[in-house]
């Protein structure tokens, strides 16, 4: 044998075994060569991707060392790819123990708890503790008012009105207790310190309503009237409503108001001073100076412009003017005397009378005289004719007058007229009718008045029939 195969045992030992190496070697490259070759796949949390698995034969042929002295190549079997289903990993969620929650923060899918309106709530500005928010109380009383409805005073229960009258839509209401001073009790001769003042958001003479005001219990039997004012700040002036009144022991009721205002109730007490007057005399011997002047200014004819008698249903006294048509015009008046009262103390009493026309449509109007001179006149508007008016003078706006007897300035009420002359003092009150041709009704007809009883303070002065007294 010659070649390769020809040669000695021992070389041929030595080949067999190179050989030998030679396949083990290429049998590991291969095996080893598929798992080198795999690149593994990283699938996304949640997707599911196949893996392909690659499966070595068992049964590959070990090459075979044949005597050859040519290399028997050696083919790797086919590798078959065969795809794996992955089995799907649920991933375990990580707990982490002891970790505490982020601060302000609410866990996912959670909505924070409702906010409690009852609880205090923390002002994020100040970190205090901020109140809650109230609704502000109504400034009314009685809101939405109702007809035959009866309202009674949160301060007092003897305050009571009930609406008789009410525009649509009906209004609001407010009462208020008002504690009077000292000085306000006197100046109105309230009977205690209380008035009330009522208001509403109605407009005046919209309504109508009657009125229950308490008769304190030091005062039951007593009569009683009523005042009202616009303002506090004149309660001094306040006068007389002169609505009808009902009175019991404990209570004044007036009918038929058609605004509201501020109410007193005051007494007639036993130190109030009534005069009868049976006779109009140019003298102070009645106690009513009565006085009819014609005739030239600087030299007046006086006489007695007539007697009492019964007028429209009323004993009362004649006061006339405007029965001559040029100047020097004639006049009619009725004087009373007032003890020197301060002005301020007269501003807070009652000052009023009642008057008729019989003819003519001037007014009966009012002068004061302090003493020294300096007058003041209040014209009041005209009022009905054929029926008796009450005019509140107390009430009314006044005028400075010059020395021939005409008005000038600024109106003012008595209050003001007392403003403007501190420490004076009231000596006369003229009742006055004239002077100028607007007096004249027609030839021969001048303006006539009769006027009742006339209140001045504390001092009524009724006019009756002669023989009464």
């Amino acid at each position: 044998m010659t070649g390769l195969f020809c040669s000695s045992p021992r070389v041929q030992k030595k080949l067999q075994k190179w050989f030998s190496s030679f396949a083990i070697f290429s049998l590991f490259l291969q095996i080893f060569s598929g798992v080198f070759a795999y690149q593994p796949v990283i699938a996304e949390e949640g997707t599911e991707i196949p893996q392909e698995t690659v499966i070595v034969s068992e049964n590959t042929p070990t090459p075979e060392v044949t005597p050859n002295s040519e290399t028997t190549p050696i083919i790797e079997a086919p590798t078959e790819v065969i795809p794996t289903p992955v089995e799907e990993v649920t991933p375990t969620p990580i707990i982490e123990e002891n970790v505490p929650p982020a601060e302000n923060s609410a866990p996912p899918n959670e909505t924070s708890p409702p906010l409690d309106l009852e609880k205090p709530i923390e002002d994020p500005s100040s970190g205090q503790i901020a109140p809650i928010p109230t609704q502000a109380p109504s400034q009314w009383t009685f809101e939405k008012v109702e007809l035959d409805k009866e309202y009674i005073a949160p301060q007092n229960s003897g305050v009571k009105l009930t609406f008789t009258g009410l525009p649509n839509p009906s209004g609001n209401i407010k009462i208020e207790e008002i504690t009077l001073t000292s000085d306000q009790i006197k100046q109105t001769g309230s009977l205690s310190d209380k008035a009330y003042d009522i208001t509403s958001d109605m407009k005046d003479g919209d309504f109508t309503y009657n009125l229950s005001l308490p008769i304190p219990e030091s005062s039951k039997g007593e009569a009683v009237e009523v005042k009202s004012a616009e303002e506090l700040s004149n309660i001094g002036s306040a006068a007389k409503v002169e609505n009808t009144l009902t009175k019991t022991d404990t209570s004044v009721s007036v009918t038929s108001l058609d605004h509201f205002t501020i109410f007193v109730v005051f007494g007639l007490t036993a130190s109030a001073t009534m005069i009868l007057v049976d006779s109009l005399q140019a003298n102070w011997g009645t106690g009513v100076y009565s006085a009819y002047y014609t005739g030239p200014y600087a030299s007046r004819t006086v006489v007695s412009p007539g007697d009492t008698t019964v007028y429209g249903g009323r004993e009362a006294g004649i006061i006339k003017a405007g029965f001559v048509t040029a100047e020097p015009w004639d006049e009619g008046i009725l004087a009373f005397k007032v003890p020197n009262v301060a002005i301020s103390t007269f501003a807070g009493q009652v000052l009023a009378y009642d008057v008729q026309n019989e003819s003519g449509s001037n007014p009966v109007w009012v002068r004061i005289r302090l003493v020294g001179g300096t007058q003041y006149q209040f014209v009041p508007s005209s009022y009905s004719a054929g029926v008796w008016n009450t005019v509140n003078a107390a009430t009314g706006e006044w005028q400075l007058m010059d020395g021939d007897g005409n008005a000038t300035g600024s109106l003012m009420t008595l209050s003001g007229v007392a403003t403007a002359n501190p420490g004076a003092q009231v000596d006369r009150v003229y009742l006055t009718l004239g002077m100028g041709n607007s007096y004249n009704v027609s030839p021969g007809v001048g303006t006539v008045g009769w006027v009742d009883k006339v209140t001045i303070g504390g001092i009524t002065y009724d006019f009756i029939t002669t023989g009464e007294i």
